[in-house]
């Protein structure tokens, strides 16, 4: 799609206030379409730990705060990692990591999606978890022989 546009000019000279003939000019200039936003610019807020169980972890969050480059209006849904693998996108502000094993530690991560695409990595938020320690220790107690 083109543009169209016309301007008048007169020249004047600034210290003998005498001005040329008017000259009219025309043209015309292709229209540039932008993206509606950049991809996001910062990391998902207040990511925590909501539940977890011995093999599973629910973390929630918040959008990205706003900044001067983006409202954060934009953002269209999160990609969630764990140990620095996409296991899922979501549109919710919540995901429960399931399969998890017994009393370990893992690294969780989420980026924000708009339409132009996944936040850097370095715009990610982190955590890591820990999953509930094992259930019941059953002892035995039996006499000691001499």
């Amino acid at each position: 799609m083109e543009s169209s546009f016309t301007f008048h000019a007169q020249l004047m000279h600034p210290f003998c206030n005498s001005r040329s003939a008017p000259a009219i000019y025309t043209g015309s200039q292709a229209s540039s379409s932008y993206p509606s936003s950049p991809v996001p610019t910062g990391p998902p807020q207040g990511l925590a730990v909501a539940n977890r169980t011995t093999t599973s972890i629910t973390v929630t969050w918040g959008n990205p705060a706003p900044d001067r480059i983006n409202d954060r209006n934009n953002v269209t849904g999160f990609v969630v990692r764990r140990d620095g693998q996409q296991v899922a996108t979501v549109e919710a502000q919540t995901y429960t990591f399931t399969g998890l094993t017994v009393a370990t530690s893992y690294r969780l991560e989420v980026l924000a999606v708009n339409d132009q695409g996944t936040a850097p990595n370095n715009h990610a938020a982190r955590l890591t978890a820990t999953t509930a320690s094992g259930g019941t220790i059953i002892c035995t107690i039996a006499p000691i022989k001499n």
